[in-house]
C-alpha cells in the first residue's frame, strides 16, 4: 500500500513539473493561467522631477536649474498646502468640540496635529522642507482660514480654552503664558526639522511634546485676576 501510494504522487509529480512518464512518451503539462487585481490606497508615490536649462556658462546652467527646480517643488508643496488646508476644518472642530470636556486630551490633540502638519511636508522632500520650512507654515495659513470663518485666532481660542480649565492649570497670565507655551512648542517642532527631522518620526518625540506641554502649563503660577 505504502509503495503504490508513493508510486502515484511521483508520477503526479512529475506530471506537475511537465517531464514524460516514461522515454517515448507523449510530454505532459499542467498550465495555470491567472489574473488579479488589488485595489487600495497606495502607501507611498515616488516622483522624478527633471529640469533642462542653458547658459553660456555651465555655473549659470547649475544655478539656473537649481532655481528651476526649487520652483517645482515649491509649487507641488503649495499644492499639497492647499490640499490639507481644505480638509483642516474638521480636524480644528474635533479639538474644538475636545477641549470643553478633556484639558488633556485637548492637548494631545493639538500636539498631533502640529507634528502631522510637519510631518505631512517632511516626508514629501526632507532636504527642500529643512530648508524653507519657515516660508511653508500650515499653521499660520490654518489660523487665516479659521479667522476667515470668524472664528478666533488660535490666540484667542487658546486663552479661552485655558480660562475654561483653571482647576487643571491655575495660570496667573493666561494670554501671555498660553503665548510662551505654544511658542514652546513650535520652537521644538521648528528645532526638530533643522536639526534631527527623523525624532518627528519617533512616538517618544510625540510624547515628550505633551509631556512638555502638559508640564509646563501645570507647573505655572497660581492664578489671579489678571488674565491680560
Amino acid at each position: 500500500m505504502r509503495l503504490h501510494f508513493a508510486a502515484i504522487s511521483l508520477a503526479l509529480a512529475v506530471i506537475a513539473l511537465g517531464l514524460p512518464l516514461a522515454a517515448g512518451a507523449d510530454e505532459r503539462r499542467i498550465t495555470v493561467t491567472g489574473e488579479g487585481r488589488a485595489l487600495a490606497a497606495p502607501d507611498i508615490a515616488l516622483v522624478t522631477l527633471g529640469v533642462s536649462e542653458e547658459a553660456r556658462t555651465a555655473g549659470d546652467a547649475l544655478a539656473a536649474m537649481s532655481r528651476a527646480g526649487e520652483a517645482i517643488l515649491a509649487q507641488v508643496f503649495e499644492e499639497q498646502i492647499d490640499e490639507y488646508i481644505a480638509s483642516a476644518r474638521d480636524k480644528i472642530f474635533e479639538i474644538d468640540r475636545l477641549s470643553r470636556t478633556d484639558f488633556a486630551a485637548t492637548l494631545r490633540a493639538i500636539v498631533d496635529m502640529e507634528l502631522d502638519q510637519r510631518l505631512l511636508l517632511y516626508r514629501m522632500e526632507p532636504e527642500f522642507y529643512s530648508t524653507y520650512q519657515q516660508s511653508l507654515n500650515i499653521h499660520e495659513r490654518v489660523d487665516e482660514l479659521t479667522v476667515s470663518m470668524n472664528n478666533p485666532s488660535w490666540g484667542e481660542w487658546f486663552t479661552d480654552f485655558l480660562a475654561m480649565h483653571l482647576k487643571d492649570v491655575p495660570l496667573r497670565h493666561l494670554t501671555t503664558q498660553g503665548k510662551l507655551a505654544t511658542h514652546a512648542l513650535s520652537g521644538a517642532l521648528d528645532s526638530a526639522v533643522a536639526a534631527e527631522p527623523q525624532l518627528l518620526e519617533t512616538p517618544e518625540f510625540r510624547e515628550g511634546l505633551f509631556t512638555l506641554l502638559l508640564g509646563y502649563l501645570e507647573r505655572a503660577p497660581a492664578v489671579s485676576d489678571n488674565t491680560d
